[in-house]
């Protein structure tokens, strides 16, 4: 015969069912072939000829294997392997002068063949060095440099046997080893660095708690610039960053909330964070959800407050706090970053008027006629609105005008110069056209107000009435700051 196939090795995956395995390729005698179960913890296990059957021993196309004779089929995330093992040895003897019989000399020739086929399999599973590789490689170092140590490579693409350093991690090492040190030599020595003594230790201790890292300072100062320095390093703040913090009330009541959400305090040097909902209350400032919130004195009647979100850098602490001042809280004792985040009205009774609010846009629940019939002629007039006061918002309004015959009137922010708007005329807000007595126009706009609260309206002529309804108002809460 000739040996045609290459294969020697054939490995099946468990399925829960299969128990007849059957395998491509001669082999001689049943010393010739291995059966191998692997489990599924990938534990190895020869079985031996009596847990298994097998035929086909001595045929050219190979035969079959089956395992278990009795029992459950091998399952899943199993394997069971079926390979040629021919022992390396030559039992084939021809006699001087003695016959030649073909099949004797073809049998010595395909074990042979098998060995060197064994060898092929066995050499396609090994670690090898590509045949491109100029020179040779080194045999592996003695037993006694590689018990404990790791198959590593130098330079020169050689075998050497490196060292296991422990299992301890890097930052349990740095935390051990290196950040206790309160000198430069200290440090270079824990590192495995060469350094001369110094005169300029270290005092103080590092301290990486509430999301900051503070080092320990010179105890005699120099032009040095290294980190070491009592100020803090803490996490770069993206410039007016500002999500969540929307602020609620049922109205009524003395108690509002504040969502989750990070921002960025006022100087741009820390994130702020709020990591679940608050509540607060109108009763003078103290830490925690559910307590006061008022910086200074008593909750007054018909008044704005500002909603500041506030920081301590010592422990990294986030409050929240009310003011009526629109730039600057005064602050609780070691809270020192803040940022506004809103603002809200009380009623004639100190309690919270209601709204409700999404993003940076805030609606009234029971939106106010601020501007009722008022009389409106060709002098631009301000008209107060009801949105914060001390900061520009946009205010989103119902402006509605009566008059008699042709009318113009024209919105403007104070912001704008002061514009005069004739009958009919370009760029006019509102036009009543053609109208009698009691004829009048309404439409919906968004001003830009100034820290005053107020808008700007003008006529283009006299006898004419006005109304406004403030529906609520944009604030960017310091987005452009």
């Amino acid at each position: 015969m000739t040996v045609s196939s290459t294969s020697s090795r054939v490995v099946y995956q468990g399925n829960g069912a299969t128990t007849v395995f059957p395998f491509a390729f001669k082999v001689q005698q049943a010393a010739d072939l291995i059966v191998v179960y692997t489990d599924a913890t990938g534990t190895d296990t020869v079985l031996s000829q009596s847990q298994y059957a097998a035929t086909g021993f001595g045929l050219d196309a190979g035969g079959t294997v089956t395992y278990p004779i009795s029992g459950s089929p091998i399952a899943a995330a199993t394997t069971l392997t079926i390979y040629r093992d021919v022992a390396p040895t030559q039992p084939t003897s021809i006699s001087n002068q003695g016959a030649m019989w073909p099949q004797v000399i073809e049998a010595a020739l395909d074990r042979l063949t098998f060995i060197a086929q064994k060898i092929t399999d066995t050499a396609s599973r090994a670690l090898v060095v590509s045949a491109t590789d100029g020179g040779t490689v080194n045999a592996l170092p003695p037993k006694i440099q590689r018990a404990n140590a790791y198959l590593a490579f130098d330079n020169n693409g050689q075998p050497i046997a490196a060292q296991n350093v422990g299992t301890t991690t890097v930052s349990s090492w740095l935390a051990a080893n290196f950040l206790t040190m309160t000198s430069r030599l200290a440090a270079l020595t824990a590192l495995g660095g060469a350094g001369t003594a110094d005169n300029n230790a270290l005092t103080g201790t590092n301290d990486f708690t509430a999301g900051r890292i503070k080092v320990p300072t010179r105890a005699a100062g120099d032009s040095g610039t290294d980190a070491a320095s009592t100020a803090f390093v803490r996490n770069n703040a993206i410039r007016s960053y500002l999500a969540g913090l929307t602020l609620s009330t049922a109205g009524g009541s003395p108690t509002f909330g504040i969502a989750a959400g990070c921002a960025a305090d006022n100087t741009n040097i820390s994130m702020m964070t709020l990591p679940a909902a608050f509540t607060k209350t109108t009763a003078a400032w103290a830490a925690g959800s559910g307590n006061g919130a008022i910086d200074t004195g008593t909750i007054a009647n018909n008044s704005w407050y500002h909603v500041y979100l506030i920081q301590r850098l010592d422990t990294g602490a986030t409050d929240v706090a009310i003011s009526t001042n629109a730039s600057a809280p005064t602050l609780p004792a070691a809270y020192t970053l803040y940022r506004r985040i809103g603002a809200m009205l009380t009623d004639s009774s100190g309690r919270w008027v209601a709204f409700s609010q999404s993003g940076d846009e805030v609606l009234w629940l029971s939106p106010p006629i601020d501007v009722s019939a008022a009389a409106l002629g060709t002098t631009s007039t301000l008209y107060a609105l009801s949105v914060p006061n001390g900061v520009v918002v946009n205010a989103l309004t119902r402006v509605s005008v009566i008059g008699a015959g042709n009318v113009s009137i024209l919105i403007q922010s104070p912001a704008e110069n002061v514009q005069a708007v004739s009958t009919q005329g370009a760029g006019a807000s509102l036009t009543v056209v053609n109208g009698s007595s009691g004829n009048g126009a309404a439409g919906h706009f968004i001003v830009r107000t100034n820290g005053l609260q107020q808008i700007r309206i003008v006529a283009s002529t006299g006898g004419v009435q006005l109304s406004v309804v403030t529906d609520g108002w944009v604030d960017r809460r310091g987005r452009d700051a």
